[in-house]
């Protein structure tokens, strides 16, 4: 019996210590990766600290963001009817989505996409027409010119929340956006072109609003912004093209706006603030922050909702996510400053907090792109409209326009051009990097977001003509 219970008592002591040294070699074999990963980030010249990211702070008498928020409050302030009667032969959707926008910024923004979708009703038009008129609308409006007007612009975050972090203000800015674009379409339909093409510079400088934050979300809103810019530009030119001054004040606002730094910016953002302010908490602050990451359905049991912080933090494992954490966001950043490509692959393997950490980064690529393909074919197509307005007619070649930068972020290639009858066609071969011969991209029937995209098709301006609608 003695014998027996010494072996017993000697094979659970060799598990035992196979198992200490089994967790000991799976830390040390984490932190090993993980040290190099932040050594690859140090090499790289990647910013290590939040402080080094973040916007600078702004005077209040210097910063637009306090008129742009001022603007937004005014127009929610408002309601969209006078009465909240619904008016006869009115269907039911048309009531929700009264119900939704049930203020003026709502139903502004509402009404104004509509009309730069080219779907809108003449019922609705005559809408937006009315609401454009109301007295909270021109205050609102001489708001955002003076916001525009303004040296710097800073959201006020508190970068310190983590995943906790609020983003109020974002999705106000881009109706504004929409608003002030449909002003300036209005504006050019009723013959006021030098009104209208003020607008449309606000527009354009609307989008500087988020050009200095650190967050990928943010980014896609100024890229949303952009395309409507783009668009407004687009859709003025058919009824009038601009003077040079007006010319050359849209340009040096687009001029910049292709430039990937804040797009970099804000994955080094999305790292610092929101990784690592997770990898680097203490235990039992980390366990909560698990818990409220992976628990965010509410149907998991108590056990559960106990266990799987717990077992996500199990060092070894964690080590090991927190490097492929840190070599996923360092390689997309890296990415980021070549040539377009759709993405590098997200190795999560069994990393389940990278893969809930780490955005869709290739996507945020591609939309970055199309914003850059629009932006330049905008720049280009302004440059067509001058040459022609100086020679009489539309040179057979952009070479003859000197157009330096002005090439395809998809296939680093000339933007394709030909002349199409009394207009032009500029189009890029978009996310697929096959020229389709200036094709536009079908609209897409289905919404729902599971289902695959289809990459195929050109990003296209056709002048004069049914403009295709920005993105946004």
């Amino acid at each position: 019996m003695r014998k027996r219970t010494v072996r017993i008592l000697t094979g659970v002591a060799v598990i035992v210590v196979a198992l200490g040294l089994s967790y000991a070699i799976a830390v040390a074999v984490g932190a090993a990766k993980l040290r190099r990963a932040y050594a690859a980030l140090e090499k790289d010249g990647r910013p290590m600290r939040v402080a080094d990211i973040l916007p600078p702070e702004v005077p209040d008498t210097e910063n637009g963001a306090l008129l742009y928020e001022s603007a937004a409050l005014l127009l929610k302030a408002e309601p969209a009817r006078q009465s909240l009667d619904n008016p006869p032969g009115e269907s039911v959707k048309e009531a929700i989505d009264q119900e939704r926008n049930k203020d003026l910024l709502g139903r502004l923004a509402s009404l104004s996409a509509e009309l730069a979708e080219g779907k809108i009703t003449p019922q609705k038009r005559q809408e937006l027409e009315q609401l454009m008129g109301r007295r909270a609308v021109d205050y609102a409006l001489f708001s955002i010119e003076t916001g525009a007007q303004r040296p710097a612009c800073r959201q006020h975050r508190d970068y310190d929340a983590g995943i906790n972090l609020l983003l109020p203000g974002l999705s106000d800015v881009r109706s504004l956006a929409r608003i002030v674009g449909a002003k300036a379409r209005l504006e050019a339909e009723a013959g006021a072109m030098d009104r209208a093409w003020d607008l449309a510079v606000t527009q354009a400088k609307l989008a500087d609003a988020y050009r200095s934050e650190p967050i990928l979300i943010s980014q896609l809103v100024r890229i949303a912004i952009i395309n409507l810019s783009c668009g407004t530009v687009q859709r003025l030119c058919e009824i009038a093209p601009p003077g040079p001054q007006q010319r050359e004040r849209i340009e040096t606002i687009l001029r910049t706006d292709d430039d990937v730094t804040p797009l970099i910016r804000a994955v080094d953002g999305e790292r610092m603030i929101f990784g690592e302010w997770l990898f680097t908490k203490p235990k039992q602050d980390l366990y909560r922050a698990l818990r409220d990451l992976s628990i965010q359905d509410g149907h998991m049991g108590k056990f559960v909702a106990w266990l799987v912080p717990r077992w996500l933090a199990f060092k070894p494992l964690f080590l090991a996510d927190h490097a492929n954490y840190i070599q996923i966001m360092h390689a997309n950043a890296q990415n980021l400053e070549g040539p377009y490509s759709p993405g590098i692959p997200e190795r999560y393997e069994r990393s389940r907090l990278t893969g809930m950490l780490v955005p869709a980064l290739g996507r945020i690529r591609t939309l970055h792109c199309q914003m850059v393909a629009q932006t330049r074919m905008t720049r280009a197509g302004l440059a067509l409209l001058q040459y022609r307005a100086t020679h009489g007619a539309l040179p057979a070649t952009l070479d003859a326009l000197n157009l330096d930068g002005l090439s395809d972020p998809f296939v680093q290639g000339p933007l394709h051009y030909r002349v199409d009858g009394e207009g032009f066609i500029l189009y890029s071969v978009g996310e697929d990097q096959t020229d389709d011969g200036g094709m536009p991209k079908p609209e897409r029937r289905d919404s729902d977001p599971r289902k695959q995209r289809d990459k195929g098709s050109d990003i296209l301006w056709r002048f004069p003509g049914q403009m295709r609608p920005a993105t946004q």
